[in-house]
């Protein structure tokens, strides 16, 4: 119903655009939701709103380390500044003159777009430097970075496992109350049984399903003897 109510908004959407002409369309907003009935858009959309969950505390921690080392790089150069170690206007503080502007500069190196051309400067003015610049660079760059990918993967391989295993319940849910409508029971027995007969009918039937169009019906027999542990035909 959802579906054919999008269809009927989108072609109404195209009549009176032919009709009036009007610059507002809703056909692109349509297209959105139109992908999202779509199982495997649904499926990567859950995973990826359940990976993102997982990763946040990483993110506040990744976050939180480059607000430290700036408010800490500061602490340093202020220091020197007034030692005299270091002028305001020293190239060596290209991208640190400021508190916003290590935020930046840290930033861009913790994502690695901007390493090491941000530290450069300051560590050719003083080699100790790079002290502080090696644990910000392990944090960031080698341990928080690849344990967001790994987070991601393992919320991913989580979902995808759910979803598996919901699938094989419901199909086996599924088998169980075909097996139970198309079998009989022989009186005073409580085994079921199928016979080959109806086994044949209902393989035919499921073929005209569309997704079940690549069932051989001439391997009927192979099928029903693989099920058949018993060999009594039934």
């Amino acid at each position: 119903e959802r579906f054919l109510a999008l269809l009927c908004a989108m072609w109404l959407d195209l009549a009176v655009f032919m009709g009036i002409g009007v610059s507002f369309r809703l056909a692109h907003i349509c297209r959105i939701f139109l992908l999202f009935f779509n199982a495997r858009t649904r499926q990567v959309f859950h995973s990826a709103l359940s990976a993102l969950q997982e990763m946040m505390n990483i993110v506040v921690f990744w976050i939180s380390t480059v607000i430290l080392f700036a408010w800490l790089i500061q602490l340093v150069i202020r220091d020197l500044q007034e030692h005299k170690v270091l002028m305001p206007d020293d190239p060596a503080l290209k991208g640190f003159t400021g508190f916003g502007q290590s935020l930046m500069s840290l930033f861009g190196m913790a994502t690695g777009s901007a390493f090491p051309d941000s530290m450069d400067p300051l560590v050719g003015k003083l080699r100790w430097f790079i002290l502080i610049f090696l644990p910000f660079t392990f944090l960031t760059i080698l341990l928080f970075t690849p344990l967001m990918l790994a987070v991601v993967y393992n919320a991913y391989e989580i979902n995808s496992k759910s979803t598996l295993k919901e699938f094989y319940i419901q199909r086996n849910r599924a088998l169980s109350t075909i097996f139970v409508l198309l079998s009989t029971r022989e009186a005073g027995s409580t085994e079921r049984s199928m016979s080959r007969e109806v086994f044949g009918k209902f393989l035919r039937h499921l073929k005209r399903v569309p997704d079940m169009r690549h069932l051989e019906i001439s391997n009927i027999e192979i099928m029903f003897q693989s099920l058949d542990d018993d060999q009594s035909r039934t």
